[in-house]
């Protein structure tokens, strides 16, 4: 996986991860993970995959977040899970309704700027690539977060920082009736 790259990702703002600090910390996994917990700043939801850092695929990415169009969706966090040893996530009980018109319209506009590069993703917020060891699921109370924006972001550095460069809000489908 290249370490830069440009990114299409929503970011819980600041009362949702400050809930999500808390059943982290609840769970005793601040102690647990300690330095491969990620700096929740860095929290977020992937829409896309990564893409080269170029102008040009800037200039491209811009015009995908222009054209998106989806409904907000209600994303419900209910646990904490790794799998493999080392990925750890918040992770929802089922696909969130909207979720997947969500990713079909990230999906759509990156088609239709040129940008067919493959990504599959679920609903989840991960915390840490690099859990030392494989975590049981830890039920936890359910923290909401209403995704309704979305931003561009240029990935930099080991670990991750990102670097917000465009930042847009869900605009919803019409309603037809």
């Amino acid at each position: 996986m290249p370490l830069g790259g440009l990114i299409m990702m929503a970011k819980p703002p600041p009362a949702v991860r400050s809930a999500m600090e808390a059943a982290v910390d609840h769970a005793g996994l601040s102690d647990r993970l300690v330095s491969a917990l990620f700096a929740p700043e860095r929290w977020h939801q992937l829409l896309s995959g990564i893409h080269e850092d170029t102008p040009r695929t800037l200039e491209t990415l811009i015009g995908v977040g222009n054209a998106i169009v989806a409904d907000p969706v209600l994303m419900r966090f209910d646990r904490i899970s790794s799998s493999g040893g080392e990925l750890c996530s918040f992770l929802t009980h089922g696909e969130p309704p909207g979720f997947a018109d969500l990713l079909s319209s990230v999906r759509s506009a990156m088609k239709a700027h040129g940008l067919d590069l493959p990504f599959r993703n679920r609903p989840q917020v991960t915390i840490s690539y690099r859990a030392p060891t494989d975590l049981p699921s830890i039920q936890i109370e359910p923290v909401e977060w209403v995704l309704n924006s979305y931003v561009l972001v240029r990935r930099q550095g080991n670990p991750f920082k990102y670097e917000e460069l465009k930042r847009w809000r869900l605009r919803p489908r019409r309603k037809v009736g």
